[in-house]
């Protein structure tokens, strides 16, 4: 009787640490597998953020440049006509005979 519950005892503590042993690589693995989610995640993460930067710095530009505009569209009209302007002058400044001046130049 003590024989057998002796190798009762032992078969199961033999099973406990079969058992355990499955436990433990398991669990291992589970382990590794959230490890390399969690990784994912915070990479996804990241990406996200920057992403969101991004979008905030792009909306940033988009104001500014709209402020920008606005400023200068009524500046358009004065531009156009001084570019008008300028061509005329320079239309008459080509039409105009012009001589520079020959005296006072020393020349070797």
């Amino acid at each position: 009787m003590m024989e057998s519950q002796t190798l009762l005892l032992t078969l199961l503590s033999v099973n406990m640490k079969n058992n355990l042993a499955l436990l433990e690589e398991k669990t291992e693995k589970d382990l590794a597998a959230l490890c390399r989610e969690r990784e994912r995640l915070q990479q996804w993460v990241l990406e996200l953020r920057r992403q969101l930067l991004l979008q905030q710095k792009h909306q940033e530009l988009a104001t500014i440049l709209d402020a920008q505009m606005e400023v200068l569209g009524p500046l358009e009209a004065v531009a156009k006509r001084f570019k008008e302007q300028y061509k005329t002058l320079a239309t008459a400044l080509d039409a105009t005979p012009h001589e520079l001046p020959v005296q006072g130049i020393h020349m070797q």
